[in-house]
């Protein structure tokens, strides 16, 4: 997997160097220099930078163009106040980062307030992202985004016919969790799987069927006794599912 990433980044950066202008290369022929920001937790930049020196040192060999990675933490600085530094800093080509949800969108952001955005590259994987800024065309992502991610994990246990039934634990406070959510329960359905989320929804709407119905002929101790009578719906209900074909 680190090799697809090596040779993606290596790929994009060149592709995004190639795009700089002419006259910034024809002062110097024997080499070009491009400067690219790498705005990352020391953590990640831990994980990556032996891969963008991997890159660094590929595109260098194989060409006359040299990058140069300047290191930004975005756990230390003010992430807002350096994407507005970095999106008008003429010294600066491109742009890599960040990993997390929050600072991407401000890094993203000022980069598209510009009237030529410079090449913007992510390891963030939000889907919510992609969305709001794809069609300006700066943005390129380094990694699979959530939905592709939650489809790959599914096929991965699609192959294997002993587990039919899948469920998700996601956090839906952040937009990466509710990516999962939105689209786990489509996704397993269309691979023949049954999800612990669809089994759920249809407890809830026996529950809400049979709190409405006791509630209305026997009053409060209806609602009370509608959730027993829900739960021993729920198992026939769910053996009638199981033996379902997919389709």
């Amino acid at each position: 997997m680190n090799k697809i990433y090596h040779i993606m980044l290596s790929a994009l950066i060149l592709c995004a160097m190639l795009g700089c202008s002419k006259s910034d290369f024809e002062e110097d022929k024997s080499e070009r220099t491009v400067k690219i920001a790498v705005v990352l937790s020391q953590d990640s930049y831990d994980r990556w930078g032996r891969i963008m020196k991997l890159a660094q040192k590929n595109i260098t060999d194989a060409t006359d163009i040299r990058p140069i990675f300047e290191f930004y933490d975005e756990d230390s600085n003010d992430v807002m106040t350096l994407a507005y530094q970095l999106a008008r800093d003429e010294s600066v080509d491109c742009v890599i980062g960040c990993e997390s949800e929050e600072n991407t969108d401000m890094l993203v952001y000022q980069m598209s307030r510009l009237k030529k955005p410079k090449p913007l590259f992510t390891f963030n994987t939000s889907q919510e992202i992609i969305r709001k800024y794809s069609r300006k065309g700066f943005m390129w992502g380094l990694c699979e985004s959530d939905i592709t991610q939650s489809e790959i994990l599914l096929a991965q246990i699609a192959q294997d016919l002993l587990y039919k039934n899948v469920a998700l634990i996601a956090n839906a406070s952040s937009t990466t969790g509710q990516s999962f959510v939105d689209w786990f329960a489509f996704q397993s359905v269309e691979l023949g799987q049954i999800t612990s989320i669809l089994v759920s929804l249809r407890c809830c709407v026996l529950l809400l069927a049979c709190v409405f119905i006791l509630g209305g002929i026997f009053g409060l101790g209806g609602i009370w006794a509608a959730y027993t009578v829900a739960e021993i719906l729920t198992f026939p209900s769910l053996k009638y599912i199981s033996s379902l074909e997919p389709y």
